[in-house]
């Protein structure tokens, strides 16, 4: 059992045994934690071209925090949520060439164990003394992280504190459009070989899984980035390993910033980053909570997503914050399928009216074909209309045949 069991009392003096939650921890680091090999130069962007400001509020484009608003949707379903926050010292860089995103920040991880210690190294790798930190040696390094195959064990322990084995992690690097003008989370490494929460009377053999990040400024109630993964009905162990690189966020614009006044001041631009993990007990019900805390804010410069921001979440996501739910769908395919039924009838009674060499019947007769022609490219187009919306394919079934002009 991956969380610690705790004795509590209850009414009438009898003692139950209850699971108490695991802890999130979320960072930043130069380079991902498993992948490190050298400490890092501080002060340092990753970028070759210097960094083109984007002139667009970019937290305008969301409709608030994800985050704080998502539990309020999973609360019937008693899913396992986990949060944490991360002050991140700066997004961007200043140097000598420009403005660049910092490195320091390039890589985020995000761990789930029941125990945690201070890091006793730094954004870039380096050693340092802080309060309740550990040194870790080779042999305890590689025996408390094995699965998650480090190049160095001990400094991926030391780099994020880990003084359990973790039950879930992640590792995600910041990626840059070829204009420089945005980014996204391209996943690298993720680990979630089992459910957190054993199963058990309420639980299903499939659940769903989110894990949401959010940046934003000091004090702002909303963020200027959210990058959400969510995988919904997932059988235990199916995301584990290279499975799990399959989660890769769209584009975000990059924040604009002005470079600080101070030329001697390198990093600058601080920003919150806040991680929630959830797990549910059934499945397909994450991907309905997310569209529908997308859709809960009532401040109007934010309650229309625009398009660009529901690029980096999930389809499902996207399905239910446009409103464009799965069972409008179904009803316009249903009815699709139903028109199409009609016009082949029509059809094929239109053929026997022709071979039956009877005017009256054939004219008739061609006369409903017409009609249901007529029905089924409405309903077809309906159907197309509804599945674009809701961002699935649609293919056409074709007419039953020629009708005379």
């Amino acid at each position: 059992m991956f969380a610690k069991l705790i004795a509590v009392a209850v009414l009438g003096g009898v003692s139950a045994v209850v699971q108490a939650e695991p802890l999130l921890r979320v960072g930043v680091t130069h380079a991902c934690p498993t992948a490190y090999t050298t400490p890092g130069q501080e002060a340092e962007g990753f970028l070759e071209t210097i960094l083109i400001g984007v002139a667009v509020d970019v937290a305008a484009n969301l409709a608030g925090s994800l985050i704080s608003s998502l539990g309020d949707y999973l609360t019937q379903d008693s899913s396992l949520t986990l949060n944490g926050l991360y002050p991140v010292k700066g997004f961007y860089v200043n140097t000598a060439k420009g403005v660049f995103p910092a490195s320091q920040a390039k890589c985020v991880w995000v761990a789930v164990a029941d125990k945690f210690t201070a890091p006793s190294r730094d954004e870039y790798g380096t050693e340092i003394e802080t309060e309740g930190a550990r040194r870790v040696s080779p042999e305890e390094g590689a025996a408390l992280i094995p699965s998650l195959h480090a190049n160095i064990p001990h400094a991926a322990v030391e780099l994020t504190g880990l003084a359990a084995t973790p039950v879930f992690y992640y590792e995600g690097e910041i990626e840059l459009s070829p204009d420089n003008t945005a980014w996204r989370l391209v996943t690298k490494k993720l680990f979630y070989p089992k459910f957190i929460e054993e199963a058990g009377l309420f639980h299903s053999q499939t659940r769903d899984f989110g894990l949401t990040l959010e940046y934003s400024k000091p004090a702002a109630d909303k963020p200027f980035a959210i990058f959400s993964f969510n995988q919904s009905a997932m059988a235990e162990g199916s995301l584990n390993g290279k499975a799990g690189l399959a989660f890769q966020s769209g584009w975000m614009p990059l924040p604009e910033a002005a470079p600080p006044s101070d030329k001697n001041l390198k990093l600058f631009f601080p920003v919150n980053l806040k991680a929630q993990f959830v797990e549910t007990r059934k499945p397909n019900v994450l991907s309905k909570a997310v569209g529908n805390a997308l859709k809960s804010n009532k401040d109007k410069a934010v309650s229309a997503v625009k398009d660009e921001t529901l690029l980096a979440l999930s389809k499902d996501a996207r399905i239910t914050a446009k409103g464009k739910s799965l069972d409008e769908v179904e009803v316009a395919l249903v009815a699709y399928t139903t028109a199409q039924s009609a016009a082949k009838t029509a059809y094929d009674d239109y053929q026997a009216a022709v071979a039956a060499k009877d005017a009256t019947k054939t004219a008739n007769a061609l006369n409903a074909a017409n009609a249901a022609y007529v029905r089924l490219a409405q309903a077809e187009n309906n159907a197309r209309a509804k599945a674009a919306a809701a961002g699935i394919p649609f293919t056409e079934a074709g007419h039953p045949g020629p009708l005379p002009k």
